[in-house]
């Protein structure tokens, strides 16, 4: 598709919306804080799009989502700490942003998880310790950011794990034994 504009405010009143996929357009402002309505929503995909500011605050009442997809858009701001509260997620991808800081211990509470790709940005801080919890992760994407320190050793839990990319960051050469 070829969708441009802004994703229109008045999307936050589909209540019972279960799936909204706009990935792959040419959308561009702000994602609006109304989507933080749609409580049912068990995908959102906002991937490679035109859309600036940060995660909104209301994401925090998508409880019952298990896809999270809004990388590859410009995105400032942090990873928000209340995204770890999102327990249902399968996926997080917020990879291709221009998000800084750390990133949240609370993350490790997302057990279900299967897909953390946060790649591509400005992440800074250590790996924290807490996405050891992450059993069921096949997928971890930190490579191309500013990550110091070791690889966790909590990462020695993650049996399930296919893919690990780590590359390009400012980690030191202590590896997992």
């Amino acid at each position: 598709n070829q969708l441009t504009g802004a994703i229109p405010e008045t999307f936050g009143s589909c209540v019972t919306l279960s799936t909204l996929a706009l990935d792959n357009n040419q959308l561009t402002g702000a994602i609006p804080e109304s989507l933080g309505n749609l409580t049912a929503l068990a995908y959102l995909g906002l991937h490679n799009n035109r859309l600036t500011g940060t995660v909104p605050e209301s994401f925090r009442n998508l409880t019952a989502l298990l896809f999270l997809g809004v990388g590859g858009n410009p995105l400032v701001g942090t990873i928000p700490e209340f995204l770890g509260n999102l327990t249902m997620l399968t996926f997080l991808g917020l990879s291709y942003s221009q998000l800084t800081g750390t990133i949240p211990e609370s993350l490790g509470s997302l057990t279900a998880l299967t897909t953390l790709a946060l790649s591509n940005g400005y992440l800074s801080g250590t790996i924290p310790e807490s996405l050891g919890n992450l059993t069921a992760l096949t997928s971890l994407r930190l490579n191309n950011n500013q990550l110091t320190g070791t690889v966790p050793e909590s990462f020695a839990r993650l049996s399930q794990l296919n893919l690990l990319d780590l590359q390009n960051n400012n980690l030191s050469d202590s590896v997992l034994t």
